[in-house]
């Protein structure tokens, strides 16, 4: 209990900064749209090419924002370790791809479940199933497993060795509450958009979090934390 109360504690201090810079942009972006035409008219079109291609926009637009972008920066400030930066490339590929339809998936399931409208009780509903339900049993774990996997240079006896160290339990839960501090504002503001823009804002947000980590939030520590 005392390691869960220290964990959540260290949370909230790495990474409070950064969660309130996320959502006050996540909160620009759906300000902006229900309030200037203009703005609203170029989200549309995004949201009509994301309602056009389907999983195929999910795959390559969360690839570019959640893990292209990320590694070019990283790669470009030295983050990235010398000989890996091809692997990593293609780790951040596929993994961030994969994630984009899985998330997409996820988020027409909610809608299919609890309707589109972006009512309090609608939103509230799917934030709920989000942050305490597909986050804590498949999201957290996952992203830890993974990571893990890219951090220990892709070696499955690293992992083992990792995890003589510190349980999976704490692994995870070192990727959830961090995520729960940012995400369930974020989620909030991003359910409160049309079901079609909902992924686009994922993007821009997640792109934005992987940085921030990197560079603000855990400034000196190297790869992508989630």
């Amino acid at each position: 209990m005392k390691n869960l109360l220290v964990l959540f504690r260290d949370g909230i201090k790495k990474n409070y900064k950064a969660g309130l810079v996320l959502q006050l942009l996540a909160l620009g972006i759906v300000l902006t749209y229900y309030f200037i035409p203009s703005f609203q008219t170029v989200l549309n079109r995004i949201g009509a090419l994301k309602a056009h291609y389907g999983f195929r926009y999910s795959a390559v637009a969360t690839m570019i924002f959640g893990g292209g972008i990320p590694f070019l920066i990283l790669l470009a400030s030295g983050q990235i370790p010398k000989g890996r930066s091809w692997k990593d490339l293609l780790f951040f590929v596929c993994f961030w791809s994969w994630k984009g339809v899985e998330v997409d998936a996820f988020y027409r399931l909610q809608a299919l479940i609890f309707g589109k409208d972006p009512g309090f009780l609608v939103v509230a509903a799917k934030v709920f199933v989000d942050q305490f339900i597909y986050g804590p049993i498949w999201a957290a774990p996952t992203m830890m497993l993974f990571y893990l996997w890219k951090d220990t240079g892709y070696s499955f006896s690293g992992m083992k060795e990792a995890f003589s160290e510190e349980s999976f339990l704490m692994r995870v839960l070192s990727v959830l509450i961090p995520n729960l501090i940012v995400w369930i504002p974020a989620v909030s503001i991003i359910y409160s958009l049309p079901v079609d823009l909902q992924l686009p804002l994922f993007n821009i947000v997640l792109c934005f979090w992987a940085l921030i980590l990197n560079f603000v939030a855990s400034p000196g520590k190297k790869g992508v934390q989630k």
